[in-house]
């Protein structure tokens, strides 16, 4: 037996419904699933606890998914398109001779600038 999967729609009432020619043509090849409405995004608030490219990317779903985006950077990377692209970004704090990538890793700061700006999740 053949099973299809099932396309989502958007509609204004959610029914399952059948197309089908004939009798002898019913079957799950043409099961149409439709939707009220788009389900309300999962968080409001998330920070991209990484840099670079990694970081663009993130922001780029929360955008597409109407929430609101925060990133962290260490000086080194105040330049980078990570913090500009971000509703919001911080710069993390680290000793001046530690490599750029020891800010990213310092975990009780990430944790303490994402509830102080609010943050629901970090990625």
């Amino acid at each position: 037996k053949k099973t299809a999967q099932p396309r989502l729609s958007v509609s204004s009432t959610p029914t399952i419904e059948t197309k089908a020619q004939s009798d002898s043509e019913k079957d799950e090849s043409n099961l149409i699933i439709q939707a009220e409405k788009l389900p309300p995004p999962p968080f409001t608030k998330i920070m991209a606890a990484n840099r670079a490219e990694i970081s663009v990317r993130i922001q780029r779903a929360t955008t597409e998914l109407n929430m609101a985006s925060v990133a962290i950077y260490v000086n080194e990377d105040r330049y980078g398109q990570h913090r500009w692209g971000a509703d919001e970004s911080y710069l993390l704090d680290k000793e001046e001779s530690a490599t750029p990538i020891s800010g990213y890793l310092d975990i009780p700061q990430i944790i303490k600038i994402a509830k102080e700006s609010g943050c629901e999740a970090i990625h």
